[in-house]
Order: C-alpha cells, then sequence, then structure tokens
C-alpha cells in the first residue's frame, strides 16, 4: 500500500467518511483483532524464546495507537450507535489486556 492510500485510509476513517458498518466489522473486529492476535503471539514467542520482559511486553502493546485510532473512528463513523460504541469500548479493553 503506497504512503497516499494509507494516509487517505486513516483521514477518511477520522472525518467519519467510511461507514460503520465497514468500520465496526472489517477494521476493528477484523483487521484490529487479527493484528493484536499476531502481536499476542509474536510477544509469547519472544518472552519463550528469551528476550527480555521489556521487549515482550513491547510488541505486545504495540498495537496499542491503532486500537485507540479505530475506537475513535467507531465512533465518528455513520449512522451512529450506542451498541458499537459499548461494543468498541469492550474490544478496546479485551485486545489491551490479551
Amino acid at each position: 500500500m503506497n504512503r497516499h492510500r494509507l494516509a487517505s485510509f486513516f483521514a477518511r476513517r477520522w472525518r467519519g467518511e467510511v461507514p460503520m458498518r465497514t468500520v465496526f466489522w472489517r477494521d476493528m473486529l477484523g483487521l484490529g483483532t487479527a493484528m493484536n492476535l499476531l502481536a499476542t503471539f509474536m510477544a509469547l514467542v519472544a518472552a519463550s524464546q528469551g528476550a527480555p520482559s521489556w521487549a515482550a511486553a513491547a510488541i505486545h502493546f504495540a498495537p496499542l495507537p491503532c486500537n485507540v485510532f479505530l475506537f475513535a473512528a467507531v465512533g465518528r463513523a455513520s449512522p451512529r450507535s450506542r451498541v458499537a460504541a459499548v461494543v468498541s469500548a469492550a474490544w478496546l479493553a479485551v485486545m489491551t489486556i490479551v
């Protein structure tokens, strides 16, 4: 993905131009969850291979800025949904811990 497309990806979500359905289901629950599971797996592998604890923690928490962005993007997407807002807050909490 080139820089312009990547910048457009984030800008459109920040401005609320992407439908709720896409941001919630595909971006947050699909891509976001996969990214977090991969980071957690990589952190566990690093820890099991003797990496310092801080390195494993850094790998585990690396997706956190993107998680917060996706949480905010769900709040900005239209149509607004109270259920999606609550589920996205729970998702953010679970992904931060797991």
